[in-house]
């Protein structure tokens, strides 16, 4: 190993031992503070992930000035050490929530922004110092306790036959047992992307024209599993809650020229991720469709009865109303008991000829009443009763499950996944990132055209 990267190693190791003994002063800090004083716990978290950030950044721009030096994991594994204990010390940090105070939430949230911002810029870092021992089609995949990083030298030669290839990549992906994402150069369309399950790792697929006319590229993707991850999408609007349901995974691309910039044009990447089991996301769902159905048709039937009677009674009421062809409303005539006329309706009076009708008259305004009040209620009743698959799909009377719409899943329908990115500003974005489909049994294929950090976002809808 040169002279040069001892010393700077040296000065790693150094940083990562003073951060390892800040997070453990923290944690005991944060521990005491639980019991006396939770201001000193959050102004102590603060610092920890400022120190954390400029750490990080102090480490990639060490390994910046060693461009061109011949390293291996075993020279970097103080910057992998110094990435698991900023993201530890981090995920063990509490952010007070914005009922509590929303400022600190916001600061604090922002802190961890930053810091996992820093610890992207250290992946692409150490991927870029590994890369330049690489021959073309070789990958070297180092693994961190919260996360996964790979450095490939991409094959610039496209395969014969992109289905059959990917499919190959894929079979040896899953039989390595790796949760290391890949990058495959193939052209395909969304719907030839073999399913995945939830111990596939994360692929790219890549096509063709995007490198044409590039010698020496390389590409650094790091893989992040969603309970390690620093990003928190916020729900979305209209939103009961929200939770990443994949990996946050990124990919980064370098030439001999430098970094690649994706414009937006040509043939999307589409990227294959497992899904984790989102569709509950915090909400109690049914799970028999058809029970809700059937309470729906027993309601609405119910509530039916009482609307037919009340029909029945607006009849009566008009017959011993015995109205002139002047009256143009039957329900302001039927309703109009203390009133001789409305609108030039004579109603009965109590004559010898008219008693008795004018008896079942105001018996009939009494049944009237009842019925429409009855009705009323019966609906009130129905409308309290969930919609099946909650009104996104259609209930399968035979299994007793929802058919879901294009793109809604879980028990109920209430639970839908979207492609997200993160943009400069540390905020989730779908912008030029689009969802193609969505599984939690064969994972998700999104499309973009860009690159950047990707990961899905599952939210549970109020029903």
């Amino acid at each position: 190993m040169p002279q040069a990267l001892v010393t700077q190693l040296d000065e790693v190791l150094a940083l990562t031992s003073i951060f390892t003994g800040l997070s453990s002063s923290h944690s005991n800090a944060t521990n005491t503070s639980n019991t006396s004083n939770t201001t000193t716990g959050n102004g102590t978290s603060k610092n920890l992930l400022n120190n954390a950030a400029d750490a990080m950044q102090n480490a990639a721009s060490l390994l910046g000035n060693l461009k061109g030096a011949d390293l291996t994991p075993e020279d970097l594994a103080p910057f992998s050490a110094l990435i698991d204990a900023s993201i530890n010390a981090a995920i063990q940090t509490s952010v007070p929530t914005a009922e509590d105070d929303g400022e600190e939430a916001a600061s604090m949230a922002a802190d961890k922004n930053n810091l996992a911002d820093s610890t992207s810029s250290l992946l692409n870092a150490i991927g870029d110092s590994l890369a330049g021992s690489l021959a073309e089609g070789e990958s070297l995949t180092v693994k961190m306790e919260n996360c996964d990083l790979v450095v490939q030298k991409v094959s610039l030669t496209p395969p014969e036959n992109s289905t059959a290839a990917l499919a190959d990549a894929l079979s040896s992906m899953s039989n390595s047992n790796s949760t290391a994402p890949a990058l495959v150069v193939a052209d395909i369309s969304p719907d030839e992307m073999p399913p995945l399950s939830n111990s596939s790792p994360p692929v790219f697929v890549a096509p063709a024209e995007m490198f044409e006319g590039l010698v020496g590229v390389s590409a650094v993707m790091v893989s992040t599993p969603a309970k390690s991850t620093l990003r928190s999408p916020p729900p979305p609007a209209g939103a009961q809650s929200s939770l990443l349901a994949s990996p946050v995974i990124s990919l980064s691309i370098s030439t001999a020229d430098g970094p690649l910039k994706v414009n937006g044009t040509g043939k999307p990447i589409v990227i294959a991720s497992p899904l984790g089991d989102f569709t509950t996301a915090g909400l109690k769902q049914d799970s028999n469709c058809t029970i809700l159905v059937l309470q729906a048709e027993l309601c609405d039937a119910n509530a039916t009865y009482y609307e037919d009677v009340a029909a029945a009674d607006e009849l009566t009421c008009f017959y011993y109303a015995r109205c002139l062809d002047a009256c143009p409303d039957l329900d302001e005539v039927c309703l109009q008991e203390n009133d001789e006329t409305k609108d030039g309706c004579q109603l009965p009076t109590p004559t010898a000829a008219a008693a008795e009708d004018y008896e079942n008259f105001q018996l009939c305004i009494v049944n009237l009443a009842v019925a429409k009040a009855a009705e009323e209620e019966a609906r009130a009743i129905c409308a309290q009763i969930p919609a099946p698959c909650s009104g996104r799909g259609s209930c399968n009377s035979t299994t007793d499950q929802c058919m879901c719409d294009d793109g809604w899943q879980g028990a109920s329908c209430t639970s839908k996944p979207n492609c997200n990115y993160m943009t400069p500003e540390g905020t989730w974005s779908n912008e030029g990132v689009t969802l193609a489909s969505a599984s939690p049994a064969t994972g998700a294929v999104c499309l973009a055209t860009h690159l950047t950090e990707f990961g899905v976002v599952g939210f549970a809808a109020r029903t």
